[in-house]
């Protein structure tokens, strides 16, 4: 047996050297992307044992995948528990067995620009190193799918929208429990064109006060460096627990809050802990609320920090907390990003997504999904009435679900 140990350069001109060489070839790689070492593997279809790319982490490149849809043998992995990161390469021919393994993925800089280490081992194909090569690689077929041009474009929106913006670590991928449905819906499929057909169709007249709405919820966020700076009735106009009773009375209507119904965007009136915190203009809920920028990038850590403070508020309290509540005051700061989730559009939201919406999984399954569709993606337009609902175009999907 011999046994060598290769840079990232070295271990590139020896795959090239071993693909055009063997009979059969056996990859599993975390990552893959296109490149001289890529087109001579490419050239060597024919000799394909299973090549088995990963797809956690959104590094490997749609490209290189566009180029193996339908290829016999070859398969790709994300990896739900962990990351999918083996770096195997296996050759065979007749007797001969060679092996390269170590930290070079396939990639531009796993064969060239980083500092890597791998080893290439060759001897006998019956020696007991080769035998545990080939377990380990038989050992990912439970995990394979086959690459389809639906598993490739899906992979490559997410893939395209993860680089922009830094969402999620992991793609959403056809047949993934949950998902499936969320991936062919009609919701995440429109055009900002249909989006907005869809929204004025189903809206109505209801329209114009969800405007309202969004409208004075900005103005009163942009007034105050806090929410704990807002009045009490502020809080609950916010929060939807304002009674046309309260909009009445000379304080709501000196802080223009009178001519609005605050119930669009889900009323949370059936929520008595939720009730009390608003009212006590609760620390947390504020610290919950304030964790959210009025504007520019949302991230993942934004929605952690405000679920935390929100989660804090309730501790201790007779009422657990909820998605519709926490969402009301999300969507009321957010309304480009988040949505209320409330009585009257989850069943709705249900089938569109795919999936049941709670606080702990309402990034993935609503923000992050939402995210590839292409009305969401569409520029600010000019034309005023779309710049208003581009502004709100998250939260105004409830009246796109709503449902008596």
């Amino acid at each position: 047996m011999e046994i060598t140990l290769l840079d990232a350069q070295g271990t590139a001109n020896k795959l090239i050297e071993l693909i055009n060489r063997h009979e059969k070839i056996d990859f599993a790689v975390a990552w893959a992307t296109s490149g001289k070492v890529a087109d001579c593997l490419l050239k060597n279809q024919d000799k394909f044992s299973t090549i088995t790319i990963g797809l956690n982490r959104f590094v490997t490149e749609p490209a290189f995948l566009e180029e193996l849809i339908g290829v016999k043998n070859a398969f790709v992995i994300k990896s739900d528990k962990g990351t999918f990161h083996p770096k195997i390469y296996h050759f065979v021919s007749a007797n001969t067995s060679e092996t390269i393994v170590g930290s070079s993925n396939f990639t531009g800089g796993g064969l060239g620009g980083n500092l890597e280490a791998s080893f290439h081992i060759k001897g006998e194909s019956g020696e007991d190193i080769f035998r545990q090569v080939e377990a380990q690689l038989n050992g990912y077929k439970k995990y394979r799918r086959n690459i389809t041009k639906e598993l490739v474009d899906s992979y490559r929106d997410q893939y395209e929208l993860n680089k922009a913006r830094q969402g999620r670590k992991n793609p959403h991928l056809p047949g993934d429990p949950g998902n499936a449905e969320a991936l062919t819906s009609e919701l995440l499929a429109m055009s900002w064109a249909e989006y907005c057909s869809e929204l004025r169709h189903k809206s109505g007249s209801s329209i114009s006060g969800r405007f309202k709405i969004l409208r004075r919820a900005r103005e009163m966020f942009e007034t105050v460096g806090s929410m704990a700076e807002l009045e009490v009735k502020q809080w609950r106009a916010i929060a939807g627990l304002l009674t046309e009773k309260q909009k009445e009375e000379d304080d709501a209507r000196k802080l223009k809050l009178h001519d609005i119904d605050w119930g669009w965007f889900g009323s949370m009136g059936g929520s008595g802990t939720f009730q009390k915190l608003i009212n006590s203009r609760n620390r947390n809920l504020a610290k919950a609320v304030d964790s959210i920028p009025l504007s520019g990038e949302v991230c993942r850590n934004d929605f952690d920090t405000f679920a935390k403070h929100f989660g804090a508020a309730f501790k201790g309290g007779n009422g657990a907390t909820g998605v519709s509540t926490a969402t009301r005051l999300l969507a009321m700061k957010r309304p480009d990003v988040f949505m209320c989730v409330d009585g009257k559009n989850k069943k709705r939201l249900k089938k569109a997504l795919g999936s049941s919406v709670t606080l702990e999984n309402y990034w993935d399954t609503v923000v992050e999904t939402v995210r590839t569709a292409p009305w969401y993606t569409f520029d600010c337009p000019t034309e005023k009435t779309e710049q208003k609902i581009w502004k709100g175009r998250v939260a105004l999907l409830d009246a796109i679900f709503y449902e008596e």
